[in-house]
């Protein structure tokens, strides 16, 4: 066949295993592939020998004494997402979109984002007192319900649900509440302003419709240890944080519970410090991920090792999570998208943060 053929050899191509294979894009005639979507995968697999981006290669300078006067909220909000807050409060870059545009379809279901803040605002006026069967007319006119028959469903079932919760909860949030405390508290260097609201005469109370997450348990933690801290005449030294009970749970709600604290300005002061630091650089502390190291480890007594595994898959995410893991949040992909952040300064800075937080819970397994 060779002579037939006038060939000394013959023509072999070898393909490569993978169509996305860096070998179909350099040039090579005999290896080519038309395919954009298989190009951008190899352009990929090409850049992962490269020096990874590093957003800040050194910490940024010191902040003026105008970032030593603390805000409540901005202090909580920066725990919630420390990365975030540096990106947005000292660098002045936002990575969402500043113009949301009209909806250019209307509404089918209630879902997600929306039903969650619906439920809470619901939740609210029915623990104030009001009666929540009017609000249905209002809420479709305005566009945050469904039309016609889904609207008047979706909205009868979450009533529903909100009235079963509050009912659960009346007992515990239900007391007369107090007046809320406007307050100015120094230390060190630092003043911390804001206003604790939400005090009954047994509890600073805080009720979120959904399930807790770390981001919640450090908002209320910073509020408990400011009201410790000034103890004013009258007022409870202990707190609670209510939610709704986890997927795949026969529990209803969730309370999480703080005891009074005798060393409320060294849990601040520790805090501050935290915070200064996370003005200067993106420190690896990340709530939720954070949150599940240090539970492992202090509560659960897991091997560092396999606390450390555990955290990683909240980092991470999985593929039964839609949302995807903690990592998937734009400000951590700038800082951390290519490396592991999850180190030792988060295994110390985790619990750090958290341990005095165990010691103050009522159940800590909570």
């Amino acid at each position: 066949l060779k002579q037939r053929l006038g060939l000394h050899e013959f023509p072999v191509i070898r393909h490569r295993l993978q169509a996305f294979s860096p070998s179909y894009f350099q040039g090579d005639r005999t290896l080519f592939s038309y395919s954009q979507e298989n190009a951008r995968t190899a352009r990929v697999m090409t850049e992962k020998g490269k020096t990874p981006r590093v957003f800040l290669t050194k910490p940024l300078e010191e902040p003026d004494d105008a970032w030593t006067e603390v805000d409540l909220e901005d202090l909580c909000s920066f725990f919630a997402n420390p990365t975030r807050h540096l990106i947005l409060r000292r660098l002045g870059i936002s990575l969402t979109e500043r113009f949301v545009g009209m909806e250019e379809k209307e509404p089918f279901d209630l879902a997600g984002l929306d039903a969650y803040l619906l439920a809470q605002e619901l939740l609210e006026r029915r623990l104030s007192g009001e009666d929540l069967g009017p609000l249905q007319e209002v809420l479709r006119a305005s566009g945050r319900l469904p039309h016609g028959s889904v609207g008047r469903c979706a909205f009868e079932n979450l009533t529903a649900e909100v009235k079963a919760f509050a009912g659960e909860i009346e007992s515990l949030v239900g007391a007369r509440e107090l007046e809320p405390l406007l307050l100015t508290v120094s230390l060190g260097r630092f003043r911390i302003k804001g206003l604790l609201s939400g005090i009954t005469e047994e509890y600073l109370a805080r009720v979120r419709y959904a399930r807790i997450n770390a981001a919640d348990r450090i908002g209320l933690w910073i509020r408990h240890a400011l009201l410790n801290l000034i103890r004013p005449e009258g007022y409870p030294r202990t707190s609670m944080l209510i939610g709704r009970g986890p997927r795949r749970s026969s529990a209803r709600r969730v309370d999480l519970e703080y005891g009074p604290l005798e060393d409320a300005e060294k849990i601040l002061e520790q805090l501050l410090d935290v915070y200064w630091k996370g003005l200067r650089e993106p420190i690896h502390f990340f709530p939720d991920s954070s949150w599940t190291f240090a539970r492992e480890s202090l509560i659960k007594g897991t091997p560092p090792g396999e606390a450390l595994e555990k955290a990683g898959r909240v980092w991470r995410g999985s593929i039964y999570d839609p949302a995807g893991g903690e990592q998937e949040d734009p400000y951590y992909e700038l800082c951390f998208g290519e490396e592991d952040p999850l180190d030792g300064a988060f295994c110390r800075l985790s619990l750090d943060v958290f341990l005095p937080q165990f010691g103050a819970q009522k159940d800590p397994a909570c």
